[in-house]
């Protein structure tokens, strides 16, 4: 029950951006769900938030040991939890594109949309979105133009709002070149 509760104020305070009082809960709760072998996703998970507090920090570097740590876990519970898999791969990719590292971005993103597709997950929009402009900032825009129409298509089909003006922005951006006219009705 404690480390539910350290890591439930966790994940309050990291969503907060209070990182390192989140930090330090995350930290106690790991200390106690890594005594019992029942825990496992949580282990994964008090790794994700602690990784998302270094880049918050921008400390991306400090971030990948427990990305890595979170993915080897994920592997072992990948027919369990295929979910936490993919979020795995995710992450890792968010980290590298953060540290402009732009094609290890994209390999562990596609990774995670392979996961995705699978489970006809609601981060689909996500994943595509993050590889259509990985591509389109590596000015391979036949490809970006590709995750951009699957992206555009996987958010309107699940109804992502978010999304749906994140693909606009990108098409403004990317595809018509800046017309600020499709910028400001977003």
């Amino acid at each position: 029950e404690k480390a539910e509760f350290y890591f439930k104020m966790a994940e309050v305070y990291y969503h907060m951006k209070m990182t390192h009082v989140s930090m330090y809960f995350a930290e106690r709760a790991y200390n106690i769900y890594k005594k019992y072998e029942l825990y496992s996703v949580r282990l994964i998970q008090c790794h994700f938030v602690i990784a998302g507090n270094y880049d918050d920090l921008e400390n991306h570097e400090k971030a990948l040991p427990h990305l890595n740590k979170a993915l080897r876990g994920a592997e072992l519970l990948k027919k369990k939890n295929p979910q936490i898999y993919a979020s795995a791969f995710y992450n890792l990719g968010n980290c590298y594109h953060k540290m402009d590292n732009l094609n290890k971005a994209a390999r562990y993103i596609e990774q995670a949309l392979v996961q995705y597709k699978k489970l006809k997950s609601k981060n689909l929009p996500q994943a595509y979105h993050d590889l259509a402009l990985i591509n389109f900032k590596q000015n391979k825009y036949d490809k970006a133009k590709d995750y951009y129409r699957k992206g555009l298509r996987s958010a309107v089909e699940l109804k992502d709002h978010l999304f749906i003006s994140l693909f606009e922005a990108l098409e403004s951006l990317y595809i018509k070149r800046g017309e600020t006219t499709s910028l400001f009705k977003i």
